[in-house]
């Protein structure tokens, strides 16, 4: 069983011991990304690399990039880049055109890169499930890195300006992901994203 379908079922993933006791990181490590890659038998484009190793729980204008799944958070990055690949809705039809997913809207419509020889390109196409169309996405790989730094200097200034910066989520002090809204907001179920990023959307 992998660790996505462990973290799902009740069984207990299998934890990296060199991050035991630690905080979830903003970005993934150099290790989580080769994994990745290993898994998918692809290599990413330096650009997609860099931002999941700054912020590893993104989304651009509506499109949630997939995270790099990381074993000391299971639930925050489930719905990960291996598990839309391999098991996803689209994953498997997708990589079977040559492609892989990198990112999906919720429609079906999902956000590709052309691989070449095991070398996925730094150009982002907009795939769509019901035409097997490909379209360049305009906003291209550097918006998706320009939003990885944004949402990582965010999070690291509100956690230094209310003096938090180390505490755990939902201990003293810490970040929390709250499950009701507060008065006067409508409630929204938050994004399959990691905390801090979900603390990016006020639920501090």
């Amino acid at each position: 069983m992998d660790i996505e379908s462990a973290s799902t079922s009740g069984e207990r993933p299998r934890r990296d011991p060199d991050r035991e006791g630690q905080q979830p990181a903003l970005g993934a490590t150099e290790a989580l990304v080769a994994a990745a890659e290993a898994e998918l038998g692809i290599r990413f484009p330096d650009e997609l690399r860099e931002a999941w190793k700054t912020c590893n729980c993104n989304e651009v204008a509506g499109w949630r990039i997939f995270p790099v799944l990381d074993p000391a958070n299971p639930r925050k990055t489930c719905g990960s880049v291996t598990y839309e690949n391999l098991k996803g809705a689209w994953g498997q039809e997708v990589m079977a055109k040559g492609l892989v997913s990198i990112g999906a809207n919720g429609t079906g419509i999902q956000l590709v890169l052309k691989v070449e020889s095991g070398q996925a390109g730094s150009q982002v196409f907009r795939w769509h499930h019901a035409t097997g169309r490909l379209t360049p996405w305009k906003p291209g790989i550097a918006a998706i890195a320009a939003s990885a730094t944004r949402s990582r200097e965010f999070v690291l200034g509100r956690l230094r300006a209310s003096g938090r910066t180390g505490s755990r989520p939902g201990q003293p002090g810490g970040l929390r992901c709250h499950s009701k809204s507060p008065p006067g907001r409508r409630k929204r179920s938050p994004p399959p994203c990691t905390w801090h990023a979900v603390a990016c959307r006020g639920g501090v």
